[in-house]
């Protein structure tokens, strides 16, 4: 869950600030990755609300303890090194377009942050093509 948060830092941060829409977009990943899940996605819950009940642990104390990942974010190498043996490269890939498109204006550092990660994680054109289209409603030129 660390490194998801520290993706969403690394990509709302791309341009320097991370502005109030992609703060709001970080929350919602959060919420989705951590609390929610998504079967659509086939995202299971990091934290599913039955275990957090089991041991008495609250969500809010978590996702405070996650915020901490603000200040100091893992580095996008250990992001995607991670994101690569989990299996999770097209969520990832999602997460970061979905944040970099948060505010209707993909600026040039937020899309070179995009093919940089996107070539990192070695991401198959195709797949590229459909989560840009999907999330950000155009397709990112090709370096």
């Amino acid at each position: 869950m660390r490194m998801i948060v520290s993706l969403c830092v690394l990509a709302g941060s791309a341009d320097s600030v991370i502005n109030d829409k992609e703060e709001e977009t970080i929350n919602n990943i959060i919420d989705l990755v951590g609390f929610n899940g998504d079967e659509i996605n086939h995202i299971s819950p990091v934290f599913p609300k039955s275990v957090l009940d089991k041991f008495g642990i609250k969500k809010k104390d978590i996702k405070n303890q996650l915020c901490e990942c603000f200040s100091k974010p893992c580095s996008l190498e250990e992001v995607v090194k991670d994101v690569v043996s989990k299996e999770m490269e097209e969520n990832a890939y999602m997460f970061a377009c979905l944040i970099a498109g948060s505010n209707d204006n993909v600026g040039n550092c937020e899309v070179n942050f995009l093919l940089k990660f996107s070539k990192m994680l070695d991401l198959p054109i195709l797949d590229r093509k459909r989560i840009e289209r999907e999330q950000l409603g155009k397709v990112l030129p090709v370096v």
